[in-house]
């Protein structure tokens, strides 16, 4: 008869599952946050192509003669319109936004028009000219008009 060694029965100890399972919930919490900010961006290089899309369009509606139409808030309009406001859809149309973007404003500045995109929560800015058909992310509150990387 021994004595000092007690049998152990096959199996984990509760603390030993919590634990582990303390642990993956920290690593899928970590991970749920990577991957919210890789859609942000993905969501972000989308909306860039599609407007520096759309710009190369108002460029052409433009050099064509005809008046820009103004993009609703959710965007989905016509690009061009004739002197009539008469719709032209050969140009197509503006780029529907993703929830929680606006267009926010549009301006002109010499012979260029400048539109703006931003998020809802305010951390992103597109700003796009329809002379050179550039767009770009901002993180400043410059305005959009007076940014020379875009001419």
């Amino acid at each position: 008869m021994r004595f000092g060694f007690l049998k152990r029965e096959n199996g984990f100890t509760l603390i030993e599952l919590l634990t582990v399972m303390a642990i993956i919930g920290i690593l899928s919490a970590a991970m749920l946050i990577t991957l919210s900010v890789y859609k942000k961006r993905a969501t972000a290089s989308k909306l860039l192509l599609e407007l520096s899309s759309a710009m190369q369009k108002v460029y052409l509606c433009i050099s064509d003669g005809n008046q820009v139409a103004q993009p609703t808030d959710a965007g989905g309009g016509v690009i061009c319109q004739d002197a009539g406001d008469n719709d032209l859809p050969n140009y197509g149309r503006w780029p529907e936004l993703p929830s929680g973007y606006v267009y926010q404003s549009s301006s002109s500045f010499g012979n260029s028009w400048f539109y703006m995109v931003t998020s809802g929560d305010g951390d992103l800015r597109i700003c796009c000219n329809s002379t050179s058909g550039k767009c770009k992310k901002f993180d400043s509150v410059a305005p959009c008009n007076t940014t020379t990387d875009l001419n």
